[in-house]
């Protein structure tokens, strides 16, 4: 049996090379800003339900085994 394999390689440019503390503060910063308006961008309010669905139904899929 002959085994292939493949793989994606992400290219990231390095001008988006910024490190994690400053990738870091950038979030924080955005997530402040948030906060202090008191409300997140539609686009982001769809992405946290995603997410919350599928962590939600990964802990419900786990705990059946």
């Amino acid at each position: 049996m002959k085994r292939l394999e493949y793989y994606w390689q992400i290219l990231v440019p390095d001008e988006h090379r910024i490190g994690h503390e400053a990738h870091f503060r950038i979030v924080t910063e955005k997530y402040l800003q948030y906060l202090e308006q008191g409300k997140m961008p539609d686009w982001e309010v769809s992405n946290m339900i995603a997410k919350y669905y599928i962590t939600t139904k990964a802990l419900e899929m786990a705990r059946q085994k």
